[in-house]
C-alpha cells in the first residue's frame, strides 16, 4: 500500500462513475470490493461493512459466487473489529471454505492473514499462527507479495500473545522483517504499522529513544491521510514516547 489515501479515494470515485456508465455488473462488483478493501486498510470499519453488504447484494443478484464470498470475508473482519468477534470469525471461515470449494485462491494469503488477526483478538493464538503459516506458504505460489509485510507483522503480534520464552525476540524478528519487506516495496502504510508494533514492544522494554527514532522517521514521511486511524495512532504513540 503506497500510502496516498486521498488520491485513492479520488480514483475510486472515478471508477464508480465508469461503472455507472458501462453498466457492467462485474466491474461494479470489483469496484465495490476494492472500495471496501481500501476502507479496511484505513480502518474505517463501518464503511467497510456498508460497502461489503452492498457488494454482497449485488453479487447475489448477478450470481457471482467468488466475489460474494470475498465480500463476506472482509465484512466478517470488520465485524470482529467492531466487537462481534465470534460471529465475524465464523463468517470469515464459512466463506473461505466457499472459496476453497470454488477452487479460488486469489487474494487468499490476505484473507488468511485477516483470519489470523481475528483469531488473535479472540485469543486463539495457535489457530492464528496456523493461518499465518498457510498464508506465507500460499503467497509465493499466487505471486501475492503485496501483503507479505502485513502478514509478518501479524505473526509478530501473535508471537507476543504466546507464553513462549522467546516470544519478544521472535516478535521483534517479525517486525524487523516486515519493515524490510515494506521498504523494498515502498509500502509506507505497512512500514508504519510494523514500526508501530516494534515501537510498542521497545516502549515496553524501556527503549523509548529507539522507539521514537524508528517511528518518527516513517511518520514524518506522510503528507496526506493524517486523519486516518493509523496516523492518528502513530502520532499519539510518538507523543507518549517523548
Amino acid at each position: 500500500m503506497d500510502s496516498i489515501p486521498d488520491q485513492a479515494r479520488q480514483r475510486l470515485k472515478a471508477a464508480f462513475s465508469f461503472c455507472r456508465e458501462s453498466r457492467d455488473p462485474r466491474s461494479l462488483a470489483f469496484t465495490q470490493l476494492f472500495a471496501a478493501i481500501l476502507h479496511s486498510y484505513l480502518r474505517d470499519y463501518e464503511q467497510t461493512r456498508t460497502l461489503m453488504e452492498d457488494c454482497s447484494r449485488h453479487c447475489y443478484e448477478y450470481d457471482m459466487g467468488q466475489e460474494r464470498a470475498w465480500s463476506y470475508v472482509w465484512g466478517g473482519w470488520a465485524m470482529v473489529e467492531q466487537g462481534a468477534t465470534a460471529e465475524g470469525i465464523l463468517q470469515i471461515q464459512k466463506h473461505l471454505a466457499t472459496c476453497r470449494t470454488l477452487g479460488s485462491r486469489l487474494a487468499f494469503s490476505e484473507c488468511l492473514t485477516l483470519l489470523a488477526q481475528t483469531f488473535g483478538k479472540a485469543g486463539r493464538i495457535d489457530e492464528g499462527l496456523a493461518a499465518v503459516a498457510e498464508a506465507m506458504e500460499l503467497a509465493p505460489q499466487m505471486a501475492e507479495g503485496y501483503f507479505k509485510a502485513e502478514t509478518q507483522r501479524i505473526k509478530g503480534e501473535l508471537f507476543l500473545q504466546t507464553k513462549a520464552e522467546g516470544r519478544e525476540v521472535g516478535a521483534e524478528a517479525c517486525f524487523q522483517e516486515a519493515i524490510t519487506i515494506a521498504r523494498q516495496q515502498s509500502a509506507k502504510s505497512w512500514e508504519l504499522r510494523a514500526s508501530m508494533s516494534w515501537a510498542r514492544l521497545w516502549q515496553k522494554q524501556g527503549k523509548r529513544e529507539e522507539a521514537r527514532a524508528l517511528l518518527g522517521e516513517i511518520y514524518g514521511w506522510f503528507a496526506e491521510g493524517l486523519d486516518t486511524a493509523d496516523l492518528k495512532e502513530a502520532k499519539a504513540l510518538l507523543e507518549n514516547l517523548r
